[in-house]
């Protein structure tokens, strides 16, 4: 693991490779010399780290020929082609969209098998045909989204974790099924699977209400499509939505099942059986991480029953780690996979630690003596109620302890802290112990009558529905969730570090012989994994003073203040989709920022404003300016924008807005007026004309945000300014997203940008338009856009010179522009 991160993380991963020879050379000198030089003892198993380093060197240099791998169709991105395979899961996202995973003919040796992911458009998908089919699709292949802003998802890295690196949109017409040989051995397992889970969800949807079914098919098969997004949200935010993806736990219980049905009988011919039905269960749920994981671990335990060795946990899960990255090292970087290995890291590491104080010393001996007399076990059977206390004790605490390993992790990652995830997951694992059997029960009982199907669905339902009911009463509770900022990857290593560390039995043995030399050494190795961690390029914040949000089709700046405040001069905005909540809320918390100090808003239309009212519903927006004829309609403007009256400051030109020491926003434009002339703006038809034109002054970087100004608009700016440089700045935010009505000659002369921005999305307007391009072009203006580059990051050091870099063009060293 720690290779293929290095290899990862690093660039180039040279110098990590290095470090880790000379640390385990320095370490094996250590052991072989320390004794005899400094009185150092070391285990027998610490000699091993030549070891450890060729297979971290041999992980590092796996994973980096696998992301050397090119896919054969990476040259034919952008264009109409034909594929093969067989169609592996279907995952709908709606009524008329759905998407394939087809494993593609005649792999190409890309990690993980060449897989491709394939976007349906229409209604006529029936995964009960496509499931296990040979089919060929013809359709526009691409490449998946990266990341488009500092810190937020990217979706091509993660489908590189499950082997796919194109991506094709096509109609549901142009899926053909080969009808000489629809399916091959593997194809018809996989199709006869299908059968039967959409048979089973189909009779379950007869007998459940929507949203019991939804909850239910997503415990038994995985996947949250069927569910209400309110109430997933609830599951997720109360640390509850891994019943919902399958996972270890499920596994553990159709186990139990299994092995109670056959009789809790462990010979050859059970243990085939029960590794069978494991089998068919991870195939149901698609070969989720988390299931491959359980699975490999249950087999390593039978495996260790027959040939009478002993079971170790952590060998368990190492095993079934070593399985899964042989097959595809991406994985490391899987979700699932880190959730579910890192869960069962902490309850290995952590559960006998506690359990050592969960017995005390006197009850340990009293047991000892018990065995050699009735006098000793009369005395032993005094701790009989204090040991059933514990029994109950021991059994809730693998849910505390995962919980306690798992919320740094999931603060990093899902920017919550959820509370009531230590109490809820006792009920709510308890129930889906009664819950998932039913369900598998159920199954075999499909072709029995209604009566017999209909009271195990009924049974079901109910025990649903209080699941519902505790996760939502959970979730609206105010002390059941809240939103925080990222941590540093580094106090993540540092928290797992000591969190592991403590919990060592090693380690405490050292501390009983109080060897503090070794202890030294042990923590210093830890700090040294953490200095790596802070100059690993890919865990650090970005930190750079502006950055132009990429929104989609709106504008939105973030402003850094050397004082660490937090400034947006618009929020961009969507009425099909949450821009605020979905956007803006992960970029900030991912980057530290936990509150934003005052937003800006250039106009009231729905693509500068209605991000700002989102993100204010879930994150503090300590003010907010916008242009001071809406002191006129104060009611709509609260509704409009999302903050309250009171904190509302109306601003016109002339004006200047201070963010910090050397920081602050001109207003240039409109000009103040009396209520009369305020009346007629905002009863005119055009918001535009009331967009404010700010200009931004950081030290000695200047940027024109034009809002949507028009070529009227920006008439009326030069006839009130006049001549002069009041409008010269450094960076010019193109006006209304490129429009050919905007940015006129006149008014890009008298700017004289050093580099011009584009904030735009896609668009059904034309924007940018070609004639703006060719303008800034033929005026030498560098051109970034949103659309293209994703989001645009300027660093702006002491000397007022900027640094430009951008999310997704190749080339991110830029030469600095001056003030």
């Amino acid at each position: 693991m720690g290779g293929i991160a290095a290899e990862y993380l690093f660039d180039p991963p040279g110098l990590v490779y290095a470090l880790i020879v000379c640390a385990t050379a320095g370490a094996f000198c250590l052991m072989r010399f320390g004794e005899r030089v400094h009185g150092l003892a070391f285990p027998a198993a610490a000699r091993l780290a030549p070891l450890f380093a060729a297979f971290a060197l041999v992980g590092g240099l796996y994973c980096g020929a696998q992301l050397d791998i090119r896919d054969p169709l990476a040259g034919s991105v952008g264009e109409r082609i034909v594929v093969e395979g067989t169609v592996v899961s279907v995952q709908p996202v709606a009524e008329d969209y759905h998407k394939l995973t087809v494993s593609l003919a005649n792999p190409a040796g890309v990690a993980g098998g060449r897989n491709m992911l394939i976007q349906v458009s229409g209604v006529n998908v029936d995964p009960r045909i496509l499931i296990g089919a040979r089919v060929s699709v013809a359709g526009e292949s691409s490449l998946p989204a990266a990341r488009r802003n500092p810190g937020c998802f990217d979706y091509r890295a993660y489908l590189r974790t499950i082997g796919v690196s194109i991506i094709l949109s096509c109609d549901d017409n142009n899926i053909t099924v080969n009808s000489e040989r629809p399916y091959y051995a593997w194809g018809m397992l996989l199709h006869l699977l299908a059968l039967l889970k959409y048979a089973f969800l189909e009779r379950l949807s007869e007998h459940m209400g929507e949203s019991a079914y939804g909850v239910m098919a997503g415990m038994m098969f995985g996947g949250s499509s069927l569910m209400d997004e309110d109430l997933y949200e609830a599951f997720q935010k109360n640390g509850t939505a891994h019943i919902l993806s399958v996972s270890g736990i499920h596994v553990a219980i159709v186990y139990a099942c299994i092995v109670k049905l056959l009789g809790n009988r462990r010979g050859p011919a059970q243990s085939l059986a029960a590794l069978f039905g494991l089998f068919v269960y991870a195939a149901l749920a698609q070969f989720a991480p988390s299931v491959v994981r359980a699975s490999v671990m249950i087999l390593t335990h039978i495996a260790a029953g027959l040939l009478r060795r002993r079971y170790d946990l952590l060998t368990g899960a190492g095993a079934a780690a070593g399985v899964m990255l042989v097959h595809n090292p991406l994985q490391l970087f899987h979700i699932g996979f880190q959730l579910s290995f890192l869960a069962i890291f902490t309850m290995a590491a952590m559960i006998p630690f506690l359990d050592r104080y969960l017995t005390p010393t006197k009850e340990r001996r009293a047991r000892s003596r018990a065995r050699d007399g009735s006098r000793a076990a009369t005395a032993a059977g005094a701790f009989a109620p204090r040991e059933t206390a514990r029994k109950l004790l021991r059994g809730l605490l693998p849910l505390v302890v995962i919980q306690a390993g798992m919320a740094p992790y999931t603060a990093y990652t899902f920017n919550y802290f959820s509370a009531s995830a230590f109490i809820l997951n006792v009920p709510v694992i308890f129930l889906s112990g009664i819950i998932i059997p039913i369900g598998a029960a159920l199954m075999p009982l499909m072709c029995a009558g209604d009566a017999v199907f209909g009271v195990g669905a009924a049974a079901a339902e109910i025990l649903v529905v209080i699941m519902n009911v505790l996760n939502e009463t959970a979730y609206n509770a105010p002390w059941g969730h809240w939103a925080v900022t990222s941590p540093p990857a580094f106090t993540l290593v540092l928290y797992y570090g000591l969190f592991f560390l403590i919990s060592s039995e090693s380690v405490r043995v050292l501390l009983q012989r109080r060897q503090i030399k070794e202890i030294a050494y042990i923590f210093g190795a830890l700090f040294c994994c953490v200095a790596l961690c802070l100059s690993a390029p890919g865990l650090a914040r970005d930190k750079s003073s502006l950055v132009f949000v990429d929104v989609g089709q709106g504008d939105c700046l973030h402003i850094r203040t050397p004082g660490g405040r937090n400034i947006l001069i618009d929020g961009g905005g969507s009425v099909n989709y949450s821009v605020g909540k979905k956007t803006l809320l992960p970029y900030l918390l991912k980057n530290g920022v936990g509150r934003v100090d005052i937003a800006l808003i250039t106009h009231l239309h729905t693509d500068h404003c209605l991000g700002i009212a989102e993100l204010a519903r879930e994150m503090p927006v300590e003010r907010a300016a916008v242009y001071e004829a809406n002191s006129l309609r104060v009611p709509k403007t609260v509704e409009t924008i999302g903050i309250p009256a009171d904190r509302i400051v109306y601003v016109a030109a002339g004006e200047r807005v201070k963010l910090d020491d050397g920081v602050y926003v001109e207003i240039l434009f409109p000009e103040k007026g009396n209520d009369a002339d305020y009346e007629s703006i905002i009863q005119g038809e055009d918001e535009n004309m009331s967009s404010l034109l700010m200009k931004l002054v950081y030290k000695d970087v200047s940027v024109l945000m034009t809002g949507d100004l028009g070529f009227e608009g920006e008439e009326a700016i030069m006839r009130s300014l006049g001549p002069g440089d009041a409008l010269r700045s450094t960076v010019l935010k193109v006006g209304h997203h490129g429009s050919r009505y905007s940015t006129g000659d006149d008014f890009l002369a008298a700017i004289d940008p050093s580099v011009a921005v584009i904030q735009v999305g896609k668009n059904n307007y034309g924007h940018p338009h070609p004639d703006i391009i060719k303008k800034l072009t033929e005026s030498d203006i560098p051109i970034y856009r949103n659309d293209s580059d994703g989001a645009v990051m300027l660093s702006i050091d002491g000397d007022g010179r900027v640094g430009i870099k951008t999310m997704l063009r190749a080339e991110n060293n830029k030469p600095p522009y001056g003030g």
